[in-house]
C-alpha cells in the first residue's frame, strides 16, 4: 500500500475535487526552481472513510526570460496524461486534474484503503502543508 500512496503523490505533485458531505484534505506547496515559481493545491474529498474524489491545481509562473518556452510547458503537460486540462494564464501556465474512483482503479489505488491520515502523511512527507 505505500507503493501506491508513493504513486498517488507523485502523481500529485507533477499535478483533482471537493465532494458534498464528509471530510475534506486540502493539501498546498510552493517551489521556487531556476526561477520559476510553481504553487501546487490537492484537494481530496472522502465519503465515510473511502477516498471519493480529488482534484489538482499546479499554477506555474514562468519569467519573462522563458516566455518563449511556456508553449512547450503546455505541450509536455498535456501530453502527460489526457485528463490534464492546461491553460494559458497571463503570468505562466495553470495545470487542473480531476480523478474519481475510476481514474484511481486505472492507476491501480484501492480508494477503499487509502485513508485520510495516510495521504496526510505521505502529503506532509513531500513538503506540503494540509489542513
Amino acid at each position: 500500500m505505500k507503493g501506491k500512496l508513493v504513486a498517488l503523490v507523485a502523481l500529485v505533485s507533477v499535478f483533482v475535487m471537493t465532494g458534498c458531505g464528509g471530510k475534506n484534505l486540502t493539501c498546498t506547496t510552493s517551489n521556487d526552481i531556476a526561477g520559476i515559481e510553481m504553487n501546487s493545491t490537492v484537494k481530496i474529498s472522502f465519503k465515510g472513510d473511502k477516498m471519493n474524489d480529488m482534484k489538482v491545481i499546479i499554477d506555474v509562473k514562468v519569467p519573462d526570460e522563458y516566455k518563449d518556452q511556456k508553449q512547450d510547458l503546455v505541450d509536455e503537460l498535456k501530453e502527460l496524461d489526457e485528463n490534464i486540462k492546461v491553460t494559458e494564464t497571463k503570468d505562466g501556465v495553470k495545470a487542473e486534474m480531476t480523478a474519481d474512483e475510476d481514474y484511481f482503479k486505472q492507476l491501480n489505488i484501492d480508494s477503499e484503503t487509502v485513508t485520510y491520515d495516510d495521504l496526510k502523511k505521505a502529503f506532509e512527507a513531500q513538503k506540503y502543508t494540509c489542513k
